[in-house]
């Protein structure tokens, strides 16, 4: 790749019949491998003739191939691209379903990338490789023998990422001598990359007060974000919903009620039903915002103008918790209390299409109410009836995103 940037010829083959056609329970999985360089990026591809998700690809595959891919790309001077994976057959066993549920719930859409920390980037030459390796190999040896030494000198320890390996490494051996003082001190003097966040994730699987005392600030974003969102006390999606609402509600305060219900509000809403129907009847893309960005924005607009319809003295009860703070619309505490009585859940056999056409048919049935003078406990429980409907829409449209929804999710997560 180095003589022609443009070849299609770089391919690693892992898998040697001579010496793999044998009765055995350790035969080559990942079989073949080749690299392309497009537009100055170096991608790569990947075949596997059986992948197990947990200790194949997710244990280790995933984690192998994409360091060579790193470190390839900086030996031929190009950006790292995309790495694909093809596995004829790629399975879970049935002894892991309990592990990978607990893997499923432990991932809040976030990682610690969005928080500041960086990864280690790989950095020696490839005519040093040889040398660097050597010395990584001794040094881990030592490591083995003794946590406790220090580093032996010499060029691995030049490279971030292989300097950062064996700093991991020393924690794996130390952990099993050192008492939890010594632990949490070695710890804390890690650079903030992501090996350390790696560490803190593993001990602290273990030894949970680990993660009471991190010092680098973004790893400590981090956990604070994951344990804030696997709280008892909403979703995950609830819990970005608040953070949204709270946000929003600094840098807009009043204005989305200034003029009024007829004026301010429901106009608010009316934009975001105009735009789903647009969306329905085109099946096309919302320009400047995605469909669950609408979604959201019409259930926030429903809960506050239920807010607001609850602050008349003649209102109906029901609608803000006992004790709640005056004007209700202008509370954050109050738009949650209403965000955890929600019911965000998706109808089985429910669509986002029908959805929003019920929608549709509950704002009209709203707008025209209050045009012709509807009461006040009337448009209360039509605006109920919008905000329910809303909820719905936001956990169809999730259902049907999941990828927008995770990425929601993760960027509200980090204002929390």
């Amino acid at each position: 790749m180095l003589a022609d940037r443009q070849t299609r010829r770089a391919v690693g083959v892992i898998f040697d019949p001579s010496r793999d056609f044998v009765e055995s329970r350790d035969i080559p999985c990942n079989n073949w491998i080749s690299w392309l360089i497009r537009d100055d990026k170096l991608h790569m591809n990947v075949a596997i003739r059986s992948n197990d998700a947990m200790w194949g690809f997710s244990g280790v595959n995933a984690f192998e191939w994409t360091v060579l891919q790193e470190m390839m790309a900086v030996w031929v001077g190009a950006e790292v691209g995309e790495a694909s994976f093809f596995a004829t057959s790629y399975h879970l066993y049935d002894r892991h379903y309990e592990r990978a549920q607990t893997v499923v719930d432990r991932f809040f859409g976030i990682s610690p990338y969005d928080f500041g920390v960086s990864p280690s980037p790989f950095t020696t030459a490839w005519g040093a490789f040889p040398a660097a390796l050597d010395h990584w190999f001794a040094a881990e040896e030592e490591l083995r023998r003794d946590p406790d030494a220090p580093l032996l000198p010499g060029p691995a320890l030049a490279d971030p990422f292989l300097h950062s390996a064996l700093r991991l490494l020393r924690l794996k051996w130390g952990a099993g001598v050192w008492c939890a003082g010594q632990l949490r001190e070695e710890l804390r003097s890690l650079p903030e990359d992501d090996f350390a966040a790696a560490a803190y994730e593993q001990l602290g699987r273990t030894r949970g007060d680990l993660l009471d005392d991190v010092s680098q600030s973004g790893i400590h974003a981090f956990n604070a974000a994951c344990r804030t969102a696997s709280s008892s006390d909403g979703s995950r999606l609830k819990i970005a919903l608040k953070a949204l609402h709270a946000r929003k509600n600094v840098s807009y305060a009043g204005s989305w009620k200034r003029r009024g219900e007829r004026v301010s509000v429901l106009p608010n809403i009316a934009r975001k039903v105009d735009r789903l129907e647009a969306f329905a009847q085109t099946d096309s893309k919302l320009e400047g915002e995605t469909v669950l960005d609408t979604a959201i924005d019409l259930f926030v607009y429903a809960e506050k103008y239920r807010l607001l319809l609850a602050e008349d003295p003649d209102a109906l009860e029901g609608d803000v918790a006992a004790g709640a703070s005056s004007p209700f619309s202008d509370h954050d505490a109050n738009f949650d209390y209403l965000v955890d009585e929600a019911e965000i859940l998706a109808p089985e056999g429910a669509t986002t299409s029908d959805q929003i056409a019920l929608l549709l048919q509950r704002f009209e049935t709203l707008w025209s109410s209050v045009e012709a003078g509807a009461s006040l406990h009337d448009r209360q429980r039509m605006a109920r009836d919008l905000a329910y409907e809303s909820a719905i829409l936001v956990a169809l449209v999730a259902a049907d995103d999941p990828r927008a929804v995770a990425d929601f999710i993760n960027h509200e997560l980090k204002t929390v």
